[in-house]
């Protein structure tokens, strides 16, 4: 016969949602089956009564990514059975989270969960493939240091908000949102601290100048301070509703004392950590309902004059111009655009190795002392590259052009920004003088939209998955890169390609392609073919060309 367990407490305080609590009442098998009802498996007696003998409250930690395994701990902090499954995916979002009393339940799971907001218009232009190759390809990160410094205390209400008005804790860096809670949120915050509810943990980063900054927990603290400041009333509480409308000075001494004095957990990591171990840290605990990317945590990690640059170009008005947009996001999408070419500006892609993750990474922490100077050549390059850009390519650079098929001989532009060709067009024009470039614009044009669609390593190194594979990046860089060498470097040679002016002439005449018959819907999709091929001899002048699709071009037969 089992025996009667009383009251017990679990607490998941990594939920990607916020926190559950869960208060049960009754024996092994009562407490199996209910466990079972709200969505953790695999209740083992043995375990369980483990895991509750001489405990009152067991948190369960960390919860990893791949199988959803949980680490628990009891409140002693001695870890128990940490492969055992107890958390699963198929667990409600409403949850039992409370029994105050033996009829009586209580959903508070709002009240300590960070409010979920829509992220903002973002930049769908931007090809978010090449971020989730990160993923497929990057593999292990490799530091010299792999320990993580950190501290851990309990500190009380009070004793953060003096911190805070001091101004040695930073709640708004800016990789944070605004605080968007509502007052009814905030309200069961508070309430949730007066029925002695445990809080989630808050997770500081000491900076280089002693300033800790926020990484998780914005929300809950801003509501603590709001209310102890008096900026906001108690609303719609489920349970103390006697404090109904009350400021916090409205509230006796005591009940002022037990918020102020409340206590919660807060993990420092200490700025002796590695950039690449913080880094991984931030990603790790970045779990909450506004995800954020790399470069936001980035920007908490690598503060100074390079950081300040990567803000001061992402606004350059030719960058925008062709992204399409008239100031740049907040989620510093931009910005990492900029990163990524000042990192193989400075680097070269002949030293490029994955994952393009800790590559990025690399370039901030090894230029944290750079010179005025240093800045200047860089602001300079990428100014230039990004100008020649809208130059060549106007308000279609950076997408790639997909020609069409039997079907439909129409090819088309993809709207997103593809990564792999915004690094390759920048840092071909790097390489070059303006004067170099403009001379051939029609013509490099031209050239890139050939890559794009009819040379297979080239298509294959922009597109699919693991672009940001090793192999991938420097086979783009070498072929565009031997392109403009051929362009550029050969002045007196027969040229290959009619020029765009040629093209538009042959088009406003007759749209319609040579071979299929069809109208031509795009002049980009038009391709001015050699009537006698090229490889065979055949000249590129008017008397030798005639206007195709470019899939009819391509299609057709070498010997014809």
């Amino acid at each position: 016969m089992s025996k009667k367990i009383g009251y017990y407490t679990f607490v998941d305080a990594r939920r990607p949602d916020g926190i559950r609590i869960v208060e049960l009442k009754g024996d092994l098998e009562g407490m199996r089956v209910e466990l079972k009802k709200m969505g953790f498996k695999r209740h083992n007696y043995d375990d369980l009564r483990k895991i509750l003998k001489d405990n009152e409250m067991i948190q369960i930690g960390d919860i990893e990514k791949i199988g959803h395994k949980v680490n628990r701990y009891c409140n002693n902090h001695v870890k128990i059975d940490p492969d055992d499954e107890y958390w699963s995916n198929e667990a409600p979002e409403k949850s039992i989270t409370m029994s105050l009393e033996e009829h009586e339940v209580i959903h508070m799971n709002d009240a300590i969960t960070e409010a979920t907001v829509p992220e903002e218009g973002l930049v769908e232009d931007i090809d978010q493939t090449d971020e989730q190759d990160t993923d497929q390809d990057d593999g292990p990160i490799h530091v010299e240091n792999s320990r993580v410094y950190s501290d851990k205390s309990d500190r009380s209400i009070y004793e953060l908000e003096r911190r805070w008005k001091r101004g040695d804790l930073n709640l708004n860096p800016e990789f944070q949102r605004d605080y968007v809670w509502d007052n009814k949120k905030a309200s069961l915050l508070v309430e949730s601290v007066l029925l002695e509810i445990p809080i989630p943990i808050i997770y500081l980063a000491e900076e280089a100048d002693g300033i800790y900054t926020l990484i998780d927990g914005q929300q809950r603290l801003r509501s603590f301070f709001r209310y102890i400041n008096n900026e906001s009333k108690l609303r719609k509480l489920r349970v103390l509703t006697d404090l109904e409308g009350m400021l916090f000075k409205d509230l006796d001494k005591e009940t002022q004392t037990k918020i102020e004095d409340a206590t919660i957990r807060i993990i420092e990591i200490r700025k002796e950590t590695d950039p690449d171990v913080k880094f991984e840290i931030f990603e790790r605990l970045n779990v909450g309902s506004v995800k954020l990317n790399d470069q936001e945590l980035r920007n908490c990690i690598y503060r100074g004059k390079y950081n300040n640059l990567l803000k001061e170009l992402s606004e350059d008005k030719d960058l925008l111009y062709i992204l399409r947009l008239d100031e740049p996001q907040n989620r510093m999408q931009q910005r990492e655009l900029v990163l990524r070419y000042l990192t193989f500006y400075n680097q070269t892609y002949l030293k490029y190795k994955q994952p393009m993750k800790q590559f990025l990474n690399n370039e901030l922490e090894n230029n944290k002392h750079i010179s005025d100077d240093e800045l200047m050549q860089l602001r300079q390059s990428f100014k230039n590259a990004i100008s020649l850009t809208r130059t060549v390519f106007g308000k279609n650079g950076f997408r790639r052009f997909v020609q069409g098929n039997q079907r439909d001989k129409n090819g088309t532009w993809e709207k997103r920004i593809n990564m792999g060709l915004y690094d390759v067009v920048m840092y071909g024009f790097s390489t070059y003088k303006k004067n170099q470039i403009i001379l051939y614009s029609d013509t490099i044009r031209e050239e890139l939209i050939h890559l794009m669609t009819s040379d297979p390593n080239f298509i294959n190194s922009i597109s699919g998955t693991g672009t940001t594979n090793t192999q991938k990046v420097r086979l783009r860089f070498k072929i565009w890169e031997e392109a403009l060498q051929k362009i550029v470097g050969t002045l007196n040679n027969e040229p290959r390609l009619f020029s765009l002016d040629f093209k538009r002439k042959l088009y406003e005449r007759d749209p319609t392609c040579a071979v299929c018959g069809q109208r031509i819907h795009d002049i980009d999709d038009a391709s001015v073919d050699h009537i006698e091929q090229y490889w065979r001899g055949g000249k590129t002048i008017p008397e030798n060309a005639r206007l195709t699709h470019r899939y009819c071009n391509l299609a057709r037969s070498k010997y014809d």
